[in-house]
């Protein structure tokens, strides 16, 4: 038909573009992705990520902004707001940091040690190119268990801001601590002609 809206379309793509697609692996410590200058904005759709920790971790982003040999880890490069929530709670938590050194996925640790324990998580990062601009993430997540002991369901609102203004040219995914045992990660550019 020609009632196309989104895709490939007469040699352009409009809308997201699937650019890669990461399995982690039992064992991996992170994953890294690298943006272009042909998206601005980008989105991550992580499932199923789940930290090898016993003991309980969380998943955090970091970026890496250009002419940089390593990623910005520094207090205060991560501004944040927003809320979180668990099942067992009747309120929201609201929440704000503005000495973050990373921008936390999952609002409480994540026990690997439960069979069940899983999360979904969306992640939307906005104008990466920019060199004057600051670069915003973010973060929407649902996680099971919250902590590592716990028999509680959690959600998350988060949204940062990296306080480091220029272009952005990488993405570090991490445990809080030790490494990954199991996620996929869906990488995707918002195409724009």
């Amino acid at each position: 038909g020609t009632a196309i809206t989104s895709g490939f379309v007469n040699g352009n793509t409009k809308g997201l573009v699937h650019l890669s697609t990461t399995n982690i692996s039992d064992g991996d410590s992170e994953v890294e992705l690298t943006f272009s200058s042909s998206y601005d904005n980008y989105r991550l759709i992580i499932s199923d990520l789940v930290p090898q920790s016993t003991s309980g971790t969380d998943g955090r982003i970091y970026l890496k902004r250009s002419g940089q040999s390593s990623y910005d880890t520094s207090s205060g490069n991560y501004w944040r707001t927003g809320y979180d929530m668990r099942s067992s709670s009747t309120t929201m938590n609201g929440t704000g940091i503005e000495n973050g050194s990373n921008a936390q996925i999952l609002g409480w640790n994540i026990d690997g040690d439960n069979a069940n324990a899983s999360s979904y998580n969306v992640v939307e990062i906005g104008g990466v190119n920019n060199t004057s601009a600051y670069t915003m993430i973010d973060c929407f997540s649902t996680q099971y268990p919250r902590g590592d002991s716990t028999d509680d369901f959690a959600s998350v609102d988060y949204h940062y801001f990296h306080s480091q203004a220029g272009k952005v040219t990488n993405l570090k995914l991490s445990p809080g601590s030790g490494n990954w045992q199991s996620g996929k990660v869906l990488f995707y550019g918002y195409g724009e002609s």
